[in-house]
């Protein structure tokens, strides 16, 4: 099997698809319908004689072969983004691609300055792509400990080990009660942080 710019493509899906836990849980990172991601599948499965996934009434679950694809296929991706940069540095260029975890908050919040950031980078060269990859606050850090996210934004209460932690901005958060409550005249504050990049 010679491996073409459309199969990089349908394993890129395969590996979100496994990371997600189903094809409904990888639209929102693929940013593509169901009905397409389980076409990309199939062809990807036709592609390679063996069955990735088994999808039905009785759930989502990987195969052994596609456990096995998985972890050749990270190994793979992981390949050409190596490649890729190693040509560009012998060029003096950025070049790569980026994968940044973020909790769904943080998105919109102005004090977060992710898109600034891109944009500046980009100016800088065409060869560089950007991934997001919208997670719940505690899988920002797992996916950057297991190599899925270069960086991660989000909240960290318990940090990890391996990990740098830079605070971005503080955010107030504030406990209500209601009246008659022992703790409706005490005003608490809890403040959280913004984190990490990956060492």
């Amino acid at each position: 099997m010679q491996i073409q710019d459309v199969d990089l493509r349908m394993l890129r899906i395969f590996v979100a698809i496994v990371e997600c836990g189903g094809l409904s849980a990888a639209e929102s990172r693929l940013n593509i319908g169901r009905s397409t991601i389980s076409s990309h599948l199939s062809d990807l499965e036709v592609r390679l004689g063996i069955t990735l996934c088994k999808r039905g009434r009785s759930g989502f679950e990987v195969t052994e072969a596609g456990r096995v694809t998985y972890q050749a296929s990270l190994e793979l991706l992981q390949q050409c983004e190596a490649f890729a940069a190693t040509v560009a540095s012998s060029k003096n260029e950025l070049s790569g691609r980026v994968t940044i975890a973020m909790i769904d908050t943080l998105v919109n919040d102005p004090r977060c300055r992710v898109s600034q950031v891109i944009a500046g980078l980009k100016s800088k060269s065409n060869n560089l792509q950007f991934d997001i990859n919208v997670c719940e606050a505690r899988e920002v850090e797992t996916s950057v400990v297991n190599g899925r996210s270069l960086v991660g934004i989000g909240v960290s209460r318990h940090p990890l080990r391996g990990l740098d932690y830079f605070p971005l901005h503080h955010e107030t958060n504030y406990l209500y009660c209601g009246k008659g409550h022992p703790l409706f005249d005490c005003p608490l504050r809890k403040s959280t942080r913004c984190y990490n990049k990956r060492r």
